[in-house]
């Protein structure tokens, strides 16, 4: 099993919805992708994105949250 080195999720921000992508780099350095449906942008879409984070990320290495500017 290859070990995360790097982890850091991209979020485009609308007034409705988020859509998601969480990117990876293993140990062989290798990038990796994973996308969930858009949510809405409000008190239930971020439950849904914390349920989401609890299973995708690994907690023990440091997760980079980046938004766009507009």
């Amino acid at each position: 099993m290859e070990k995360r080195l790097k982890q850091s999720l991209g979020i485009d921000v609308s007034k409705l919805n988020l859509s998601l992508s969480l990117g990876s780099l293993n140990d062989k350095l290798i990038k990796e992708f994973e996308y969930h449906p858009d949510i809405t942008n409000d008190i239930e879409g971020y439950k849904v994105l914390l349920r989401w984070l609890r299973t995708s990320v690994n907690p023990e290495v440091e997760l980079l949250v980046v938004m766009e500017a507009t």
